[in-house]
């Protein structure tokens, strides 16, 4: 029998990679928040698990133009989309 589902899989972290893959026929998006290599205290197998993740991914999702350039030659797919927020709410200054 050939199963002709599949689930979709959203992955923030490349910590979870492993448990992602185990999902059978799982289309996999990988919501690349942050540079996870310009945080010192990232263990050295999350960074070298994020290429990985990266190239095996049907769609990356990124939210900066930089990190757009920098993974958009090694992923099938990267959709750029930035974080927002209502300017008038998050503008003024904290009252002290």
């Amino acid at each position: 029998m050939v199963c002709t589902t599949s689930s979709v899989s959203v992955v923030q972290h490349p910590y979870w990679t492993a448990l992602v893959r185990a999902v059978p026929n799982a289309r996999v998006v990988y919501d690349c928040m942050d540079h996870h290599g310009g945080f010192n205290n990232n263990a050295p197998s999350v960074l070298e698990g994020e290429a990985p993740l990266i190239r095996d991914s049907d769609l990356v999702v990124v939210t900066s133009e930089w990190l757009e350039r920098g993974i958009g030659s090694q992923s099938h797919g990267v959709a750029a989309i930035r974080h927002a927020a209502p300017h008038d709410v998050f503008s003024p200054s904290p009252q002290t």
